[in-house]
């Protein structure tokens, strides 16, 4: 979400009401800035104040996370589907 925000011009940024900030731009209510800043208590950011590199940065952090999520979730898909196939071989092979 960060990205597109970016792409935009401005960010905004509120160390409370941070999740509140992307859902309302997610929505693509237009923002009025003074507005805007003062209902969720906001920083305004124009993407000059950022480095050069800071976008390509910011892909490079999101193609590792993504990587890492991925990586997690395999692994827990991996781990899951062998502990239920030996629960289920123990249920098959039990006599009653």
């Amino acid at each position: 979400m960060f990205i597109p925000l970016f792409d935009k011009g401005s960010i905004f940024i509120s160390k409370k009401y941070i999740n509140k900030i992307f859902k309302f731009l997610e929505n693509n209510q237009d923002e009025r800035d003074e507005e805007f800043i003062d209902q969720f208590k906001a920083d305004r950011y124009s993407i000059k104040d950022f480095g050069i590199n800071f976008r390509t940065n910011l892909q490079a952090d999101r193609k590792k996370l993504v990587f890492l999520i991925y990586f997690i979730f395999s692994s827990f898909y991996i781990y899951f589907h062998f502990f239920f196939n030996k629960v289920l071989a123990e249920i098959i092979s039990y006599d009653l």
